[in-house]
C-alpha cells in the first residue's frame, strides 16, 4: 500500500503525511522515434484518435505558425490546423494543459482570446474547413479553464483563492459547475495548496496539470513541484474523490515564477487518462538541479486509478512531455525530447 495519505488537505503543512507513491508493477521499455525534430514551442499536449495522433502546441509552419497538427501513427505529418491570431477560428495562446480531449472532439481553451475552440477529429482529414469552430465565452476574473463535462455541463475552474492579496467574496470558488443553461449546479473550494500561501497561486497558474477523462466524469489535477495528485468526480454535482499526497512542494516564488530550492524534487509533467486510468510523465526521484547535470528528468509512465491508487511505473529512455495510451494497441504514443530538447513523436509497445 502506497505511504502517501489520501485525504482533505489538514490546516498545517506539518500534519500531511509525505510518502513517494509505491507501485504494485514496475518495469521497463525503449521508444521507436517516429518523426524528424519538429519544433513545438510551449507545452506539447498528444491526443490518440483511431489512427491519428494530434499534437497541440505552436510551431512555425508555412505560410503562418499553428496550433494544431495531425499525424498517423507511422509519423507521418497529414496536415496544421488552426492559425495563431485573433479571428473566430484561430488562437492567440493556449495556457499549459489547456487543451483536453472528450469522445471525437478535442477542447482548446484560448485564454487570451476569451474562446473555446472545438475540434471534430473525425472531420480533420475529411473537411478541415468544417472540423473546427470557435465558441466565445465571457470573459470572468480569475477564471483560468473551463471544461465541458458529462451532462452537457460545464465546469469552470478560477485561481481566485491563490491569487496574493484577493478577496474571497461570496461568489467566488475555485470550482464552479454550471448546467446546459448556465445556473450553477455546485461549487467546491478544497484546495491542498492553501497551506502553502507563498507558493499556491503559481503553482496553481504555472505549474499544475490538469486532464479531464473522456467520458468527462472525472478531472485530474497534478502538480509539477514536488507530487501531488488530485481527483474530482462530476457525476453529481462535484466532489473531491481523493488527493495523493506523494512529494511536498519545495519551491520559491519570484515574481510570478517559480523556482527551486536544494530541497526541490520533481513530480508531475502532463497528464492524460482513459475511463479507468491516469497517466503521466513522473520523475519523484530526480531533484531539479540534477538538470544541471545534463541528466534527462521525467522519464517514467506512471499509472494511477482515479481513486489517485498508483498502479504502475514504466522507466523509458526520454524525457516525456505528454504521454497517451491506446488500447486497442495496448500501445504508448509520446512526445519526447532528449537533452538538447529537441522534440519528436515516438511509440512505446507496452513492456509486460
Amino acid at each position: 500500500m502506497a505511504a502517501a495519505l489520501f485525504a482533505a488537505a489538514c490546516n498545517s503543512s506539518k500534519e500531511i503525511e509525505y510518502g513517494k507513491p509505491v507501485f504494485k508493477e514496475e518495469s521497463s521499455g525503449k521508444f521507436e522515434i517516429l518523426t524528424g525534430k519538429p519544433f513545438w514551442g510551449g507545452v506539447p499536449q498528444l491526443f490518440e484518435y483511431r489512427d491519428l495522433l494530434a499534437v497541440v502546441a505552436c510551431e512555425e509552419t508555412k505560410p503562418t505558425n499553428t496550433w494544431l497538427h495531425i499525424f498517423d501513427k507511422q509519423g507521418n505529418r497529414l496536415s496544421d490546423l488552426i492559425c495563431v491570431g485573433r479571428g473566430p477560428k484561430e488562437i492567440i495562446g493556449i495556457i499549459a494543459a489547456g487543451s483536453y480531449m472528450v469522445r471525437d472532439t478535442i477542447f482548446m481553451f484560448d485564454y487570451f482570446g476569451h474562446k473555446v475552440v472545438k475540434v471534430d477529429m473525425s472531420k480533420v482529414l475529411t473537411d478541415s474547413t468544417l472540423a473546427y469552430k470557435g465558441f466565445p465565452f465571457e470573459k470572468e476574473q480569475y477564471l483560468y479553464s473551463s471544461y465541458s463535462v458529462c451532462g452537457g455541463n460545464t465546469l469552470n475552474y478560477y485561481a481566485i483563492f491563490t491569487k496574493p492579496g484577493a478577496k474571497k467574496s461570496e461568489n467566488s470558488h475555485r470550482f464552479v459547475l454550471k448546467n446546459p443553461q448556465g445556473a450553477v449546479v455546485s461549487t467546491l473550494d478544497d484546495n491542498p495548496l492553501e497551506v502553502y500561501p507563498e507558493i499556491r497561486y503559481d503553482m496553481e497558474v504555472g505549474q499544475a496539470w490538469r486532464n479531464l477523462s473522456p467520458d468527462g466524469k472525472h478531472l485530474a489535477i497534478a502538480f509539477g513541484f514536488g507530487a501531488i495528485l488530485e481527483t474530482y468526480n462530476m457525476e453529481k454535482g462535484i466532489r473531491q474523490e481523493s488527493v495523493s499526497y506523494f512529494v511536498k512542494p519545495e519551491a520559491e516564488s519570484h515574481n510570478g515564477l517559480m523556482r527551486h530550492t536544494e530541497k526541490t524534487i520533481m513530480g508531475f509533467n502532463g497528464l492524460s487518462s482513459s475511463n479507468e486510468m491516469i497517466f503521466s510523465s513522473y520523475d519523484g526521484e530526480t531533484r531539479i538541479e540534477g538538470s544541471k547535470n545534463k541528466k534527462l528528468l521525467f522519464t517514467k509512465i506512471a499509472v494511477f486509478d482515479w481513486k489517485g491508487h498508483p498502479l504502475r511505473v514504466i522507466d523509458t529512455d526520454y524525457r516525456i512531455e505528454s504521454v497517451c495510451y491506446d488500447k486497442a494497441e495496448d500501445t504508448f504514443y509520446a512526445v519526447l525530447s532528449d537533452l538538447e530538447r529537441n522534440t519528436y513523436l515516438g511509440k512505446m509497445k507496452n513492456p509486460k
